[in-house]
């Protein structure tokens, strides 16, 4: 496609097929749904709309746009990070390489929070939340917009990340306060509850990774040698800036809940909860400060 694009009158049809194929061949997991995703926003149409106009003929212009994109796909750059957006909690995000890219795993956190709060009170105005480390800002907006009362401020280190996590607040028309703090070093008020999923992966598994998760900010995956040293840091601190019976929920590794676990009894929280994702794997855990 790539040296023969002058030569062949490329239509939606015959280009969604090469594309297709080309990823399969490379033996991407979703072959198909990238190549649609690409040509979506590369043509600016719907997925349907593809179909619909599938013989249509494309233009030079049009080809060169979507040369770029398939060659930074084939580069192994993540497709949310192309398109610059990723849905989540059924929100649509900016996003780019300043951030971590929103799991669908990460949605039971903020199912889980969002549960807590509910218990607190019927009126959640006088309730608030802390997301630590919110990179895009994705779980403290998905929170926020199923809680428009809820007082909720998100921090994280990165200003590159904030000025993301800022602009899906504008695009979304969201009230977060977002603050460049390294976990609570500018945090001040108490908290009903606290979330976060924290940098978790261990230093040394990080060049193991897919060349897709490499491409995301390693400051947002590494989670030290063990991949608890951020987890362990949050779990001491937190007792400081939650309010009596507050929360805190945290999104942890595989195999590390148990460790985790011990840790929160040892820091003195009540109540502690494991949760699963859907994938059965213990993937969130919560205490109560006293």
């Amino acid at each position: 496609m790539v040296n023969a694009v002058s030569k062949v009158q490329w239509t939606i049809q015959s280009l969604l097929y090469w594309v297709h194929h080309k990823f399969r061949d490379l033996e991407f997991s979703t072959p198909r749904l990238d190549a649609e995703i690409l040509l979506s926003h590369g043509l600016n149409l719907s997925r349907i709309a593809l179909y619909t106009n599938y013989t249509r003929p494309l233009s030079d212009k049009e080809l060169d746009t979507l040369r770029n994109l398939v060659k930074r796909r084939i580069n192994k750059e993540p497709i949310a990070y192309i398109i610059e957006q990723k849905e989540f909690y059924s929100l649509p995000f900016f996003v780019s390489p300043a951030v971590l890219i929103p799991r669908p795993e990460t949605e039971t956190l903020v199912d889980l929070a969002i549960h807590f709060i509910k218990s607190r009170a019927t009126d959640h105005q006088a309730l608030s939340l802390l997301d630590v480390g919110t990179g895009s800002g994705a779980i403290a907006l998905a929170i926020k917009h199923e809680l428009p009362h809820l007082t909720v401020q998100a921090v994280d280190k990165s200003a590159q990340a904030l000025l993301v996590a800022q602009k899906n607040a504008s695009l979304l028309s969201l009230d977060v306060e977002f603050l460049e703090s390294d976990l609570f070093s500018s945090v001040k008020s108490p908290f009903d509850c606290i979330v976060s999923n924290p940098p978790y992966i261990p230093s040394d598994k990080i060049s193991s990774l897919s060349q897709e998760v490499q491409k995301e900010p390693h400051s947002a995956l590494d989670g030290g040698t063990d991949g608890l040293e951020l987890i362990q840091k949050i779990i001491s601190q937190a007792k400081d800036f939650l309010k009596p019976h507050g929360l805190l929920c945290l999104e942890c590794g595989d195999d590390q809940s148990s460790s985790i676990e011990q840790f929160f009894k040892q820091q003195g929280y009540q109540d502690i909860q494991i949760t699963h994702d859907l994938a059965k794997i213990p993937r969130f855990i919560s205490g109560i400060w006293p």
